[in-house]
């Protein structure tokens, strides 16, 4: 496993080395009287002068010494090889190498003498004459393989391909081989440091990519502290003055907590060495900024500060290495620490163990390999909780390197992480096939955060986060999901767009007859699921798919108190059919083929009513502001027969649904009788659909006795006949 970074030694010797048998020619080694710089002196080479930097320090530091002469020969190879190339910052690229494989070091804390040799190599062949043969002469075929495949990639993601294009060559190359992702990820984090020379577009664009491709890339892959430094810088660039004040939030909470899970994890570690523990490593640990501040509310302040102040608690944690590799011992320190809290009262004054509160991580890890046995405890006096995890030193490591880890294990041999990390070939399937950029993002987000759910029987299914019971349906069985009817969760009945949670136990219950209809596509959250639903739908004869649309337009647009054949024949659904072939690339030609595109599931109709609704409301808005005179005012009586009448009741349930609409009540009178009354609305309307609308509105409260045409004029002149006024119309022909 890589070797954590404890940071550098506080007084570095100068180290002289004699590097030999290189193509960079040998070098002559004496130190200039003269030099009084920083870093470690390396001697002449050719007739320069080469200091090793101060992150070079860090980056070698804890490593074993055949791994550190491989990292110090790269970084000499590179240094030759780059000397002289600046970048558009003004950076030597040499500097450039070295601080994209400090991040790799450092932050991701990786630990591979391999990968930091790739680090520092990965611009030597896309931007010098070297080759990658030449590389594997010098560093062997697995280094030139990861240089190359990082050099590839970048060429591949120049600005003139297009956006699509450039999300699916980063794909690809994650599939080849993870870690030229990790390297590509580490590149982009060194980048966006020198942000400030680029346009503001370009530093908008390389901040949303970092945030919709390269973290969730780096989440799904376990490197949780490389994705959140993504995260944070990407977000300090897009957000600045949101940024500024999360961060001023996060630190003042900090301060305020830091100081007693110090105390606390100092008395743990006597409480674990007390009862037979060898030497656990206990450390506070600090969740970063765009950790809690992203998870938690994705981008609000305010919800953000009202979450730290329930549980400030909740910015640190403990984390417990023992040093046995057994996962049982975690169990037994657990039962420990919950159990001993009560003996040892002068240690932990006024903490105690939050009963209701574990989360086995051992028994069920996270989808990125995460494992842990998590306790919590509450402190008197203070809000939310303490979290301790408890791992082994495997779990721990598996824990900071993610797929890294794994691919440790078995010396990246093979396809190291396609059985560990699946997701990665369903990233690949999917993301093939013609999409949009956004597609791509889309499909990066929901395949690279995933969960476990199960089946009744116990089967694991591992899942996107955002799945429903619908989507765990297909996953499951796509056959029977066609007929499903009814779906428990964890043994309590629950609608069909329910989201599930990590460990929810699903039972699916299926029909003889085929249920699947299009509205179902609004419910599904994962690709997969939907593309099985559209293959089912767009499998039946085109007649059938016209009634099946038909039907799911109708059930929608009821809400809006519509019908299918009150909107077929309004006269702009030419224009309505043009604007959603326009929005979803397609070529409708027809009111009918926008219903069989709904039945064969192409169109969502839950979307499509409302882009519909939407719009017509907005063409009504822009009528009554332009005082067309073809407004037509109607005049409706309802009958309601009720004891007690309250009219103001009466009013209050339908102007609801009439201001969600935008149709107003000019006026109204009505005459009130013992058990009824006779109550007359005045509207002005544009269309028949409205007036549509307003007679299904009405009937909600009563009996629709009548509805007709008037002259505004004629209004005006029977106003003041109020007790009549009713009677009087509807006594009169229709005009």
């Amino acid at each position: 496993m890589g070797s954590r970074i404890e940071g550098p030694p506080k007084k570095p010797s100068v180290i002289i080395r004699l590097l030999t048998g290189s193509r960079l020619g040998d070098a002559s080694v004496k130190t200039p009287p003269a030099y009084k710089g920083h870093g470690v002196f390396y001697g002449n080479i050719n007739g320069n002068c080469l200091v090793m930097p101060p992150k070079m320090q860090e980056i070698t530091f804890g490593l074993k010494s055949g791994d550190k002469d491989l990292v110090d020969q790269a970084y000499l190879y590179a240094a030759k090889a780059l000397a002289g190339m600046r970048r558009w910052s003004g950076k030597e690229a040499i500097d450039h190498a070295v601080g994209a494989t400090h991040i790799l070091r450092t932050v991701a804390e990786i630990g591979d003498a391999k990968l930091l040799a790739a680090g520092l190599l990965h611009d030597v062949v896309e931007d010098t004459m070297i080759t990658k043969e030449e590389v594997a002469r010098e560093f062997g075929p697995e280094i030139a393989e990861l240089v190359d495949g990082v050099s590839k990639l970048s060429k591949a993601l120049e600005k003139e391909q297009r956006d699509a294009e450039n999300l699916m060559k980063l794909i690809e190359a994650t599939n080849h081989d993870p870690r030229i992702a990790l390297l590509k990820a580490c590149d982009n984090l060194d980048n966006m440091q020198d942000q400030e020379v680029f346009p503001e577009r370009i530093r908008r664009d390389h901040s949303l990519e970092t945030l919709n491709v390269y973290s969730p890339l780096m989440k799904a892959m376990g490197i949780h502290r490389l994705a959140t430094r993504l995260e944070d810088n990407a977000y300090k660039y897009l957000y600045p003055l949101k940024h500024e004040k999360v961060k001023e939030i996060y630190e003042a909470a900090l301060a305020k907590t830091e100081g007693g899970f110090t105390e606390i994890a100092k008395n743990i570690k006597i409480v674990l060495k007390d009862n037979g523990y060898e030497n656990p490593a206990v450390e506070v640990k600090k969740r970063h900024i765009s950790e809690v501040f992203l998870s938690w509310h994705e981008g609000s302040v305010e919800k953000f500060e009202e979450e730290i102040a329930s549980n400030p608690l909740a910015l640190n944690y403990i984390n417990i290495e023992i040093r046995e590799n057994e996962n049982v011992k975690c169990y037994e320190a657990m039962g420990i620490l919950r159990k001993e809290l009560y003996r040892y009262k002068e240690l932990f004054p006024g903490v105690n163990p939050l009963n209701t509160k574990i989360d086995d991580y051992i028994a069920f890890p996270k989808t990125d390999g995460y494992e842990a046995l998590q306790t919590y405890f509450h402190r008197e006096g203070q809000k939310g909780f303490i979290r301790a995890a408890i791992t082994t030193k495997r779990m721990n490591d598996q824990n900071r390197l993610g797929i890294i880890a794994h691919g440790k294990e078995v010396n990246f041999e093979g396809e190291w992480y396609r059985k560990e990390y699946p997701w990665l070939s369903r990233l690949i399937d999917l993301s093939r096939k013609k999409l949009t950029s956004g597609d791509i993002r889309e499909i990066i987000s929901e395949q690279t955060s995933r969960m476990i759910v199960y089946t009744t029987e116990g089967k694991k299914l591992e899942m996107p986060t955002t799945s429903s019971v619908i989507d765990f349906a297909f996953y499951e069985n796509p056959a029977s999901a066609l007929r499903l009817t009814e779906v428990r969760i964890n043994g309590q009945k629950e609608e069909l767009d329910t989201q599930l949670e990590p460990n929810d136990i699903v039972e699916i219950i299926c029909g003889e007859e085929v249920t699947a209809r299009p509205k179902w596509l609004s419910f599904m959250k994962t690709s997969p699921a939907a593309e099985e639903l559209k293959k089912h739908l767009s499998a039946r004869p085109i007649r059938q798919r016209i009634v099946v649309g038909r039907e799911a337009v109708n059930e929608e647009i009821k809400k809006y108190y519509l019908d299918i054949k009150s909107i077929e024949g309004i006269k702009w659904m030419d224009e309505f059919i043009r604007f959603v072939n326009l929005k979803y690339k397609i070529n409708l030609q027809g009111f009918e083929e926008l219903l069989e595109a709904i039945g064969g599931g192409k169109l969502d109709p839950v979307e499509i009513s409302n882009l519909f609704t939407l719009k017509y409301i907005r063409k009504l808005e822009k009528r009554k502001k332009n005082k067309e005179e073809n407004a037509l005012t109607i005049a409706v009586k309802v009958k309601v027969k009720a004891r007690g009448i309250d009219q103001e009741g009466i009013l209050d349930a339908i102007t609801g649904p009439l201001k969600e609409l935008k149709i107003s009540i000019e006026t109204n009178f009505s005459i009130s009788e013992e058990d009824s009354a006779e109550m007359t609305f005045f509207f002005k309307i544009y269309d028949n659909v409205q007036r549509d609308q307003i007679r299904k509105i009405l009937a909600n409260v009563g009996e629709v006795e009548g509805l007709k045409a008037i002259d505004p004029e004629k209004l005006k002149s029977l106003k003041a006949q109020v007790g009549g006024l009713s009677r009087h119309l509807f006594e009169e022909k229709s005009g």
